[in-house]
């Protein structure tokens, strides 16, 4: 969140006072957050964490846009996007190879020398250690300098075009095929979903958005008929699982009820619909319509308890 905060401070041109006030407002509020959680509260479980997984998001989603708030062009908030999921993706591979490498080394260590480390701590605190600092800094100190980029600094280059063409776009396609065939048999058994299939077309279309998202300027750069027709027909193939959530969630909570979680996943269908409207039907199609809507959308789930 404070990341997002400045952000928003710098491509607003603020200068250096307002903005670390907004980042002494942020930590304020994340400070009253802290005081405000109860986990020794019987609902934690089940009220606690899912409103603080979606704050969580939620921020994440403030990041991803927030220097894109006023008139920006979609574009650059494309390319700012591709570069901060290129800083996520390559921090976390040296992430992994630096835990690897260093684990290695306390097992020989412990081997040779026989110290009777204990692994089920070491391990665990070692990866803690490189994910929270080491994959933390790195990925800040490669944050976006810029917000505005030159037609030189955007594009796909060959790594970008290939995960979408050839491994993205492929994936998604299959996540399709199963659950339309899955909708098929509903049919032609004439029996409800199983309740869990919301979950499933719920997950799926979030690759399937992401995928999208990365996919949204290929065409402009690659002759692929296959990434033209992606991004065609996105939307159109998404909207009949949407239907097949609310169908699948509504037979869940009849015959268990309303939970925290279950109500969660209804009120994101809601919000899945009305982005397969908006994309289908709007002559604008301004992805920067995703992280925004989905931001203010999230926080107002279920205030209810358990």
């Amino acid at each position: 969140m404070l990341t997002g905060l400045v952000a928003f401070a710098e491509s607003a041109d603020w200068g250096e006072k307002r903005g670390w006030l907004l980042q002494a407002a942020g930590l304020i509020a994340l400070a009253v957050y802290w005081f405000v959680l109860d986990p020794k509260s019987e609902a934690f479980e089940y009220v606690g964490i899912p409103r603080f997984m979606v704050l969580l998001l939620t921020a994440h989603l403030f990041t991803a846009v927030a220097p894109y708030l006023n008139k920006r062009s979609v574009a650059d908030f494309w390319e700012y996007n591709r570069e901060l999921f290129a800083n996520i993706v390559i921090g976390g591979v040296f992430t992994m190879i630096l835990f690897a490498g260093l684990a290695l080394a306390i097992l020989a260590v412990d081997q040779l020398f026989d110290l009777h480390i204990r692994s089920e701590r070491v391990y665990p605190r070692l990866f803690v250690l490189l994910a929270g600092v080491f994959n933390t800094s790195y990925f800040l100190f490669h944050f976006p300098q810029k917000y505005e980029f030159s037609d030189a600094d955007a594009g796909y280059n060959a790594v970008f075009k290939n995960l979408c063409k050839y491994i993205l776009i492929p994936i998604v396609g299959l996540y399709f095929l199963i659950l339309y065939t899955y909708g098929g048999k509903i049919i032609a058994t004439w029996s409800l979903p199983r309740g869990w299939v919301s979950s499933l077309v719920l997950g799926f279309s979030v690759a399937g958005i992401f995928t999208y998202l990365l996919n949204f300027y290929l065409p402009e750069h690659d002759d692929s008929a296959w990434a033209r027709a992606f991004k065609r027909w996105f939307w159109w193939i998404q909207l009949p699982l949407t239907a097949l959530l609310f169908v699948a969630v509504a037979r869940r909570i009849g015959d268990y009820g309303v939970t925290e979680m279950r109500f969660l996943v209804a009120h994101l269908g809601v919000w899945l619909a009305l982005t397969c409207l908006y994309f289908l039907f709007s002559k604008h199609d301004n992805i920067k319509y995703i992280p925004i809507s989905l931001g203010l959308f999230l926080p107002w789930h279920s205030p209810s308890g358990r």
